[in-house]
């Protein structure tokens, strides 16, 4: 009897350990964990990505500084959603040619992702935005990817764009509105996702205290089974 007992209370046990995976794999960039000045941060997969707002000279990003920067969230009616800097010349609250927002994915260096994906929002006639990876905070580094708009006029007009990515060496990547039309040319970081090799980051990733927990687990179970098996009565 005693030995049923210890079966139940080793398989109750088992089932509390099981791995807690991690959640989502979108990084919903208008909603930060926190946002304070030229700064805002984002928690994906246990990990932190931090946004920090510069504004430059001019639209060539060479002089870039965070005095008097200030991020901002925008969700309006009109389906602009995500994240801006506060103030430009527009004062619409978006990124503009001559500033940029940099994104640091240092904390997932060591985590194989070789894929990010970026949705644009506010895309409208005549503007674009162009990506950049650097491995310098505060500099706009190499130009990767110029995107521009798909000639529709709605505010609310997303654009996808996907780069191969290595945190190890590039751990920034920055988004700038395009300097070819600095008239009118704005954009919002809407969201983002990651992949490795073995698919989407945030799929299938089990917390590393649940896995420790769950093999503990299994080794008590088959010690009590095979207690139970040589002790049947």
């Amino acid at each position: 009897m005693k030995n049923k007992i210890a079966l139940w209370v080793f398989g109750l046990s088992l089932i509390w350990a099981a791995p807690a995976f991690a959640t989502g794999t979108t990084i919903d960039f208008g909603s930060p964990t926190t946002i304070s000045g030229d700064t805002a941060t984002f928690t994906f997969d246990s990990h932190t990505i931090t946004a920090m707002g510069f504004e430059c000279t001019d639209n060539t990003l060479g002089s870039c500084s965070t005095s008097g920067v200030m991020l901002a969230t925008k969700n309006n009616t009109g389906g602009e959603t995500g994240l801006g800097i506060s103030g430009g010349q527009h004062g619409d609250n978006e990124i503009e040619s001559k500033d940029f927002m940099q994104l640091d994915f240092s904390q997932f260096a060591s985590l194989g992702v070789t894929s990010l994906t970026l949705q644009i929002q506010s895309v409208q006639t005549g503007e674009g935005f162009r990506l950049f990876q650097s491995n310098t905070s505060g500099m706009a580094g190499t130009p990767v990817l110029t995107v521009t708009g798909n000639g529709t006029n709605n505010p609310g007009s997303v654009v996808t764009a996907t780069i191969s990515v290595n945190f190890a060496t590039n751990a920034f990547i920055d988004i700038s509105a395009l300097g070819s039309n600095a008239a009118n040319n704005d954009v919002l970081l809407g969201s983002g996702s990651m992949a490795t090799p073995s698919g989407p980051l945030g799929d299938s990733t089990p917390e590393p205290s649940t896995l420790a927990l769950f093999g503990t687990g299994l080794l008590g179970l088959g010690f009590a089974v095979r207690r139970y098996a040589a002790h049947p009565a």
